[in-house]
């Protein structure tokens, strides 16, 4: 959405409906600690048949935060994010070096987590058939997607 008339960008305003437009602003808590906005989705190869997937939570202005934060995280077929995937991974899917896996939703397929003190969370998905997923988050009602996994994100 752009700016409405009037509105300096980058700055949080009141629209004249009254709906307030972060517009990539820095929000902050009542202790005056950066509130994470949105989540990046990076994959790296791990061990054999092994993605790394790394959920960093951000500020408005895209940059990493430490700050620990609740999130569900899911494996899609759909790059939108939409749905879990058809396909169960072959092996563990859950949480690598960083993070803490609260509760399964879906076995293999979706988790309840919480990222570490830096704000990252590592899932580890074991898939001996390296299947191409499409790595999701929800944070604070927004949906993040990452690039759809291929051959070359599993070791």
């Amino acid at each position: 959405m752009a700016v409405e008339a009037g509105h300096a960008p980058n700055r949080a305003y009141f629209d004249q409906q009254g709906n307030l437009h972060y517009n990539n602003s820095q929000v902050y808590d009542s202790g005056e600690v950066a509130i994470g906005q949105a989540v990046n989705i990076t994959a790296a190869a791990g061990a054999a048949n092994v993605s790394l997937v790394t959920y960093q939570v951000v500020d408005g202005s895209n940059a990493a935060i430490a700050v620990v934060k609740e999130m569900q995280v899911w494996l899609s077929d759909n790059t939108n994010g939409i749905g879990l995937t058809a396909t169960t991974s072959s092996g563990a899917v859950a949480a690598g070096a960083s993070g803490t896996d609260l509760g399964t939703l879906t076995t293999k397929k979706a988790l309840a987590v919480i990222t570490d003190a830096t704000g990252k969370y590592i899932l580890s998905v074991t898939d001996n058939a390296k299947t191409n997923f499409c790595p999701a988050c929800s944070i604070g009602g927004k949906i993040a997607v990452g690039s759809r996994l291929s051959n070359a994100s599993y070791g």
